[in-house]
């Protein structure tokens, strides 16, 4: 748990304090804000890829789909898999080796998919590594920002 001072507290009374600063000068906030955006723009570019790689690779609608529905269902997995994790190993932890493993397996699969079987299975390799960054990223959300704040903080965190 955090024993800092919450920030983004929208109490007035609280302005000039330590610890208080308005949500939109947040570094933190704007830090894990681009993370996340970077983070998922590795499942953003492969469907923006797909009429360069299905001739490339050979892949019919259906194999590019299962592609897809392969990050889904280890996306799914992992966010399950990862917020048991970080309450049992706390949730920094498990967020920073999510992230690592995602931003790694995300270069995997730029090096080495070539193919329907080397997409299939990195893509859900990264689909799995980057399911720690999100129930992790909400848990360090509830400590660091009071209350009054946090609806704000981690709507601004799920719109990036």
């Amino acid at each position: 748990m955090n024993t800092q001072a919450p920030i983004g507290h929208t109490d007035p009374g609280r302005e000039g304090q330590p610890g208080h600063r308005p949500l939109a000068r947040d570094p933190w906030l704007l830090a894990m804000s681009l993370a996340r955006m970077l983070m998922y723009a590795n499942f953003m570019v492969y469907a923006a890829c797909l009429p360069v790689l299905r001739p490339a690779w050979g892949m019919s609608a259906t194999q590019a789909g299962s592609v897809s529905g392969a990050f889904m269902l280890g996306y799914a997995f992992s966010l399950v898999a990862f917020s048991w994790l970080a309450q049992h190993y706390g949730a920094r932890r498990l967020f920073l080796i999510s992230a690592s493993l995602s931003a790694l397996s995300a270069l995997l699969f730029g090096l080495f998919a070539r193919s329907y079987p080397s997409a299939l299975a990195l893509y859900a390799l990264a689909a799995i590594t980057q399911g720690g960054t999100y129930g992790p990223a909400i848990m360090l959300f509830a400590d660091r920002y009071a209350p009054q704040s946090r609806g704000r903080a981690v709507g601004v965190l799920i719109a990036s």
